[in-house]
């Protein structure tokens, strides 16, 4: 426990400093996405298969990506300088009324010259939510593109920088915290973050003829490892009649090209042949930490012309990827494979008229440190509670239902993962102007799963009580009263 500063925790005796610690080190943090179409991350624990986000109605599962991996509340956010102006980017345009009931916090921490500020705090049933600001006291390691990339808060969930302020070299920070249990102690701790993101595109003719593999020797997935990638779609794997977890089960042999991908860089591409009508291009990429994501997709030889359209809709050939060679790193700062094998619907016979584009984005500054601050209880903002139901369809016992001006949340009883997963979902929150938020495709939500039973919160942008006429949960209607 040594590797934790003290000074945050000064009012606290050594005793209770390693009960509070030893409480966040059960913690998982969130974590970046490696790349941008990855929808099922690698070296997933126990606990983190717990939670799933929320599917939208009559769309499958994405699998989660952090340790709660709740909620996307913010994006895009520009000139934010009020926690005000914050609250009302985060949480919509009637945010203010929740910022009157928030506690005001003033607790700050330094390393490395880096400030980490508590401005705010509010709790929304099992969701604490906290403002606060890093500054840069000595030189420019903070970006618009700053990432929270470590970090530490009760059962984990979602660290988002809402704004930067170049002046001040200040960003603000929105932490978004789940609790599935009691907690003695509440804090929050920084480990680190990542600035100025470097993105790469490069364009790579391939001999096709040359390079294909034939009689190709495949190598059988352990079943041990996380194969990390996924699906682009799976309705589009249906349509092809494939089975994502047959698709990984085999992957190429390394080693056996040396295409560059992205000059200056080590991405390269090591082996590529078809199987079962599918190309499979095996691409192994820098393991250290930094390097975020890579895709690889095709491209016309002829700029001209546009990619071939089937039934009105443009077809990519890249339908999945998934990690290869867990075992085998060359520096693993990450805990990812360094390979990652890639997965196209394309004829042979049309890849003469294609080469291949490279996507890549590596993060050039990386600060890790520790920034710990205690916080204090947060005042919770106003819920109501509502009846309990049962859905008849899925024969599933609905009950502590709570509605807030920011959620609703209910519990599942005898209900196992499984079910959750093929649970479809459609709410509605009705109010008495008569307009309708669709909860299920506006909104976003998790869903935490044990022993039978789960937790199922619902986020929406901030609207008042008062102005909510009911909730419509798989056509079963609920007054709010």
């Amino acid at each position: 426990m040594n590797r934790y500063q003290k000074e945050p925790f000064e009012e606290l005796s050594d005793e209770q400093l390693e009960e509070l610690l030893a409480q966040m080190d059960q913690e998982m943090s969130n974590k970046s996405k490696e790349k941008i179409k990855q929808t099922v991350s690698e070296n997933i624990n126990k606990e983190t298969e717990k939670i799933k986000p929320l599917k939208s109605k009559k769309k499958k599962w994405a699998t989660i990506l952090g340790a709660a991996a709740v909620l996307s509340l913010m994006v895009g956010y520009t000139q934010v300088d009020t926690i005000k102006a914050a609250y009302v980017k985060a949480f919509g345009t009637e945010a203010e009324k929740v910022l009157t009931n928030s506690e005001k916090l003033d607790y700050s921490v330094e390393d490395q010259g880096l400030k980490l500020t508590a401005k705010n705090t509010f709790r929304d049933g099992n969701t604490t939510y906290v403002l606060m600001e890093l500054q840069d006291l000595t030189g420019d390691r903070l970006s618009e593109d700053t990432s929270i990339s470590d970090w530490s808060m009760l059962n984990g969930g979602n660290t988002q920088v809402i704004n930067y302020d170049k002046k001040t070299k200040t960003a603000m920070l929105l932490v978004s915290s789940v609790s599935w249990e009691e907690h003695k102690d509440t804090g929050f701790i920084l480990k680190q973050f990542e600035s100025h993101i470097k993105e790469m595109r490069n364009t790579v003719s391939v001999d096709w003829k040359k390079d294909l593999a034939t009689n190709v020797k495949w190598k059988k997935y352990d079943g041990k490892n996380g194969v990390g990638g996924g699906s682009v779609d799976d309705s589009i794997l249906e349509k092809l009649n494939v089975n994502y977890e047959e698709l990984y089960s085999e992957y190429l042999p390394n080693k056996r090209l040396s295409i560059p991908l992205i000059p200056d860089e080590d991405y390269f591409i090591e082996n590529m042949a078809y199987k079962d009508g599918l190309l499979h291009i095996l691409v192994k990429w820098p393991n250290i930490k930094g390097y975020n994501f890579l895709n690889l997709d095709f491209q016309p030889k002829d700029a001209s012309k546009e990619m071939p359209e089937k039934n009105g809709n443009e077809v990519w050939p890249y339908i999945a990827s998934y990690s290869a060679y867990n075992t085998e790193t060359h520096s693993d700062e990450t805990g990812r494979s360094d390979y990652e094998e890639f997965v196209f619907d394309i004829k042979e016979s049309e890849l003469q008229n294609y080469d291949l584009t490279v996507e890549a984005a590596k993060t050039q500054t990386v600060v890790s440190g520790n920034w710990a601050i205690k916080l204090k209880e947060p005042k919770e903002i106003e819920k109501k509670a509502l009846k309990d139901i049962t859905l008849k369809k899925e024969n599933l016992a609905l009950s502590n239902i709570n509605l807030s001006g920011l959620s609703l949340s209910f519990d599942v009883k005898d209900s196992s993962r499984e079910q959750m997963e093929k649970l479809t979902l459609d709410v509605k929150l009705v109010k008495k102007d008569g307009e309708i938020i669709d909860l299920t495709k506006d909104g976003g939500g998790n869903i935490y799963t044990e022993n039978g039973e789960s937790q199922v919160s619902l986020m929406y942008d901030y609207t008042e009580l008062s102005d909510i006429d009911s909730v419509i949960i798989n056509g079963q209607t609920l007054k709010v009263e």
